[in-house]
């Protein structure tokens, strides 16, 4: 008893204020499918609802930890709660900062359940208000749904909202009340039929001219693997990344993966600290040591209304001990002619807190066997500029 009443005192002094606090105590207990960044969830919520700010969740880039439920980097700032909170004008009890507050969230898990969520957020305790405010209904979008953030926009949606990995066809109980979406949800209004794909000032989104795509994967070694991306578009304004400024203030990721099967992937994190020029003509990104088991990407280049181009010495996350890249990443092997890639590249400017996305689709020419087996080869010279990044 004394056991059970010492673990109850820990959870009630400390709730779940991160996703893991590194003893797998918090959202990880129950939700485990973020970890190690490939895991399903983690796919999910960055290729289908398109978040490709890691800073939406991470406090500083993508991997960052501690990733807390309530605060998150600079491009973001709400962690978890942006999406599976609502804005109820509170500041944080830690920091004072504005925050989102998952209060729908909470009596959600109190309907299957889960009630330890209530020994820390009680009324009136360690700085909840007294009472809690009414909830926010269904239809009120949380921060997150905008398309500087997600893909997501209406909180009402089923067909926006489901994981294609659970077992219903359901969205989320943003509200807590038992229902979920339209029609169920009475504060759920009747959908229009017209949608509006404008995007904010501060976002823009652009297919472009691939020139070529080669991915290898040597397994026995794992300094083999790579990966090289060409753009060549003089369109104006398709090839961008934002103003000239300290290089320190760009950041941003690549993604590379199989359309047909968008958690086939690799996932690259362009590191702030790796910027070395920002200059009006041209950035250039520059990580030497990159390698299978890192930061994979070796150079970027950047140079607006002309030319991207991205080098890799992985693909995605690596194997460190062997090399093969398709344990856990980007697995060549399931792909084969005339299936379709899309690499798609975030750069994060945050001299005016803009983000700027671009991507291609290539087909696949060549997709073969090599080393005697114990690596494979990709390459495409055949590309479709896409009229959506998501």
């Amino acid at each position: 008893m004394a056991l059970l009443c010492s673990t109850l005192a820990t959870r009630t002094a400390h709730a779940y204020p991160m996703y893991d606090d590194g003893n797998g105590v918090g959202c990880v207990s129950c939700h485990n499918e973020f970890k190690g960044g490939n895991g399903a969830l983690h796919q999910q919520h960055r290729i289908t609802f398109d978040v490709a700010t890691c800073n939406l969740c991470h406090p500083s880039g993508g991997g960052t930890t501690p990733v807390l439920t309530y605060r998150s980097g600079t491009g973001g700032g709400f962690g978890c709660a942006g999406c599976h909170g609502g804005d109820y004008g509170e500041n944080s009890v830690t920091d004072s900062q504005p925050k989102a507050t998952g209060y729908g969230l909470r009596a959600y898990h109190a309907s299957q359940g889960v009630t330890e969520c209530a020994t820390c957020h009680a009324p009136g305790e360690n700085g909840f208000p007294d009472p809690f405010p009414p909830l926010l209904g269904e239809n009120v979008p949380p921060i997150y749904y905008d398309p500087a953030y997600s893909n997501l926009t209406d909180p009402c949606s089923s067909a926006q909202e489901d994981l294609t990995t659970d077992v219903d066809a359901l969205g989320l109980d943003n509200d807590g009340d038992g229902t979920r979406d339209y029609p169920a949800d009475a504060d759920c209004p009747i959908p229009t039929t017209t949608t509006s794909t404008t995007l904010p000032p501060n976002v823009t989104s652009n297919g472009i001219e691939g020139l070529k795509l080669i991915l290898v994967d040597k397994y026995v070694s794992s300094s083999k693997a790579k990966a090289v991306f060409v753009s060549k578009d003089n369109t104006a304004g398709a090839i961008h990344k934002g103003p000239d400024a300290d290089p320190p203030l760009l950041s941003g990721t690549v993604e590379i993966f199989a359309k047909d099967d968008p958690t086939n992937t690799a996932v690259y994190d362009l590191a702030a600290a790796n910027w070395l020029v920002n200059k009006p003509t041209v950035a250039k990104y520059v990580f030497k040591t990159a390698a299978p088991g890192g930061l994979g990407v070796k150079v970027s280049v950047v140079k607006p209304d002309l030319l991207l181009k991205v080098v890799g010495k992985n693909l995605g996350d690596g194997d460190t001990a062997t090399g093969n890249q398709s344990a856990s990443d980007l697995d060549l092997s399931t792909v084969g002619v005339g299936d379709e890639l899309r690499v798609r590249v975030t750069i994060v400017n945050a001299t005016d807190v803009s983000t700027h996305i671009m991507c291609s689709d290539f087909t696949v020419e060549t997709a073969a066997s090599i080393s005697g087996g114990t690596g494979y080869k990709i390459v495409s010279k055949t590309s479709t500029v896409p009229g959506s990044c998501s």
